[in-house]
Order: structure tokens, then C-alpha cells, then sequence
């Protein structure tokens, strides 16, 4: 089955910790494709320097199996604890390698990439809320209530100054709204359009970890939406 996944890298150095789709991962019955997308011009700007062991911005990479310098980003399946790690994500032991990578996102502590599903059909899509380091006040007044399947809210804030396709989530308990983040800017700016006409979604909480390993932010909160 074709699968394909978006290489995101966070800009470090930018309080906003803003992401950028620099790169796209197709696994296909034939194997394995890696290339840039146009986001890597915008990127490099900003002190992007391409993915190690990809040097060619403009080379079309193809590969029978997952590229080593990817699969290096997944849980060795000799691990005591593999069946553990899957477990965790919901896999099973015979998960493909890019089924793992995309439950994982190959996230790393000692660099700024992730990998995450691309938008090839916007009915569902699971992601991890942007921005929450700057709601932290409102996660904390409602982290009792922020539990699986709680529904949330998406708004989107066409004069936000940064982004106008900004979509904000917000989690409301009887009169109270709290603003706990955003739709990641890379799926937003698929999103927006469908909000702006009318679109009828389902947005909950699917996890909500504190202190979260290989991840920057206080909280890592985890949605699924569905969308018309």
C-alpha cells in the first residue's frame, strides 16, 4: 500500500519554533522515494542546511528499502524493549517500517526533524497541537477535564500576524474557554479553507501526555479529526 509521509524541521533558533515541510517520503510497492518540497527555499532562509545523507536538493532519492539514514530515526527491532515501544503506539510486531516511523514521527533528542503524515485525504488526520508552550496557563487550568475523546474546538483566526491560515483549538468546559494551541502551520494551511466553508468536523483529544520524551513543550496533546 502507498503511504507517504512529510519531513518537518523545526527552526530552533526562532522563539516561535516554527515548522516547515521541507521534505516528502513515499513508500510505494517498488520501494521508497525521497525529495524536497518547495518549502526547503523558505527553510533554508532561515538556517535550514538539508536532511544528512540528503545533500542533492534537487535529486529524486530512491531506495528498495528505508533509507538508512531514516530508519536509524525508528526503534531497533533487537531492543529488550521493542514490543513495548510498539505496544505503546498501538503497532504490532509485524508493523512496516513506515508504519512505525509514522506512529513515531522518527522523532530524535538530538536534532529538530519529524516525520508525519501527509495530507492525502483530509476526511481524518491525527496530529500533535503546535503553540502549546505559550498556553501552558490554560492546559494546566484544564489538564483534570483534557482526557481522551474530550471534544475540542477549531477557530480559524484569519488576523492572526504571523499566519492568517492559523487555526486555533480550543477546549470549552460549561462557560469557561480555554486556548490551548494550534493546528500545526502545515496542515493548517490545508485546513483553513474547508473551516472558511462550512465544513462540518469532529475534533477530539486522543492523548495528552505531560512532560513528554523527545519533545520540547511541557505538554504534548495528540488530536483525531474528522472532517467533511
Amino acid at each position: 500500500m502507498n503511504k507517504e509521509l512529510w519531513l518537518i524541521w523545526k527552526n530552533p533558533k526562532n522563539s516561535s519554533r516554527r515548522r516547515y515541510k521541507v521534505g516528502k517520503l513515499s513508500a510505494t510497492s517498488n520501494g521508497y522515494i525521497f525529495e524536497y518540497s518547495d518549502d526547503v527555499d523558505e527553510a533554508a532562509k532561515n538556517g535550514f542546511q538539508l536532511y544528512p545523507g540528503f545533500d542533492n536538493r534537487y535529486e529524486k532519492y530512491k531506495s528498495q528499502t528505508l533509507f538508512k539514514n531514516i530508519k536509524s530515526r525508528i526503534p531497533d527491532r533487537e531492543r529488550i524493549d521493542f514490543l513495548d515501544i510498539i505496544n505503546t503506539f498501538n503497532l504490532s510486531p509485524n508493523s512496516s517500517d513506515i508504519d512505525i516511523l509514522a506512529a513515531t514521527k522518527g522523532r530524535l533528542p538530538t536534532d529538530n526533524f519529524e516525520f508525519v503524515p501527509a495530507i492525502t485525504n483530509t476526511e481524518r488526520l491525527e496530529f500533535n497541537i503546535a503553540g502549546t508552550r505559550y498556553r501552558e496557563k490554560d492546559l494546566e487550568n484544564c489538564a483534570v477535564d483534557l482526557v481522551a475523546n474530550a471534544k475540542l474546538e477549531l477557530i480559524h483566526n484569519k488576523n492572526n500576524p504571523f499566519d492568517t491560515n492559523a487555526i486555533e483549538i480550543h477546549f470549552k468546559k460549561i462557560a469557561k474557554d480555554y486556548f490551548i494551541g494550534y493546528v500545526p502551520r502545515y496542515y493548517a494551511q490545508y485546513l483553513a479553507d474547508h473551516l472558511d466553508n462550512g465544513a462540518k468536523y469532529s475534533a477530539l483529544v486522543k492523548k495528552v501526555i505531560e512532560e513528554p520524551q523527545n519533545y520540547d513543550d511541557k505538554y504534548s496533546v495528540e488530536v483525531k479529526l474528522v472532517i467533511e
